[in-house]
């Protein structure tokens, strides 16, 4: 089964369907960023991902490729919740993926050439949205008879690692990573958190509760809050650390075959990595069984 993968980034979903059972592989894809398109082809091989305006894919491109099944990761800045100002399908952001399901999908289903599944993976917001109106409206119209929502397990994806002893009690730690094998093996320098920034972060200090240290009852004043922190020692999950995170790459675990590697091309900054990384979903989980 051929497979399309649209706003592919840096390749997470092509990493999830190839790491599942599904017979189908990915064999376009497409995006808009220069980096993520140089990262995906490091990591995929040359000539899958494209980069260009998704907006201007046509119905009869697409259908000289006739894949079935369409993995689509839009924008998520017009839906998520954390913006109070989101324009939902008014946003810009929108027009491209509307365009999809609007203009080029019922095209194709016209010379039978729409795919036969999607994987349609997006924030919390989308759900309520104009534009996933438009999608379930489009797909029924077309006459697709199932269409079925893996629940989101939150608006935001947790992962609580933890460091255990296995002697307590081994079978509640079968399969559990400590969270060492998910950390580089020496902190990197450059990466305690600045007083206005903000990211995925870790807390070293177990033994200091933010709750205590930060209440309403305090008098402290914000500049004085922010240096209260430093006695948590806080800092960012480095770009490797959160690519075990999100199983792009395995942890650092003896008993595991040799960690695969993920390729970063020369020139792509830290910051840019964290940007193309973002908040994805947890890779070894998207095409299983709810």
């Amino acid at each position: 089964m051929k497979a399309l993968e649209f706003y592919s980034g840096i390749g997470g979903l092509h990493l999830a369907l190839s790491q599942s059972n599904a017979p189908a592989s990915v064999t376009h894809a497409f995006d808009w960023d220069q980096n993520a398109c140089e990262v995906y082809s490091a990591n995929f091989g040359p000539g899958i991902t494209k980069k260009m305006d998704i907006s201007t894919l046509t119905a009869s491109y697409l259908a000289q490729i006739n894949a079935s099944l369409w993995l689509l990761s839009p924008a998520c800045q017009p839906y998520t919740v954390l913006n109070p100002s989101a324009k939902g399908g008014l946003d810009p952001r929108a027009t491209s993926f509307l365009h999809l399901v609007q203009d080029v999908l019922p095209e194709l289903a016209r010379v039978d050439a729409h795919p036969t599944h999607f994987l349609v993976e997006n924030v919390g917001g989308f759900e309520n949205s104009s534009t996933r109106h438009v999608l379930v409206s489009t797909l029924r119209s077309l006459e697709y008879t199932t269409l079925r929502y893996i629940p989101g397990r939150g608006d935001a994806t947790w992962v609580d690692l933890r460091l255990v002893d296995p002697e307590s009690n081994p079978d509640d730690t079968d399969g559990i990573h400590e969270i060492r094998e998910y950390l580089d093996p020496e902190p990197v320098e450059g990466y305690g958190i600045p007083d206005k920034r903000s990211g995925s972060i870790l807390k070293m200090n177990e033994e200091q509760d933010v709750v205590h240290l930060i209440s309403p009852q305090s008098s402290s004043t914000s500049a004085d809050a922010v240096r209260t922190l430093d006695t948590l020692r806080l800092q960012y999950f480095s770009p490797e650390e959160l690519l075990r995170l999100f199983s792009f790459t395995l942890p650092r675990s003896s008993s595991d075959p040799p960690e695969q590697t993920f390729i970063w091309p020369e020139g792509i900054s830290r910051k840019t990595k964290y940007l193309l990384i973002g908040n994805i979903n947890l890779i070894q989980y998207l095409f299983e069984e709810p």
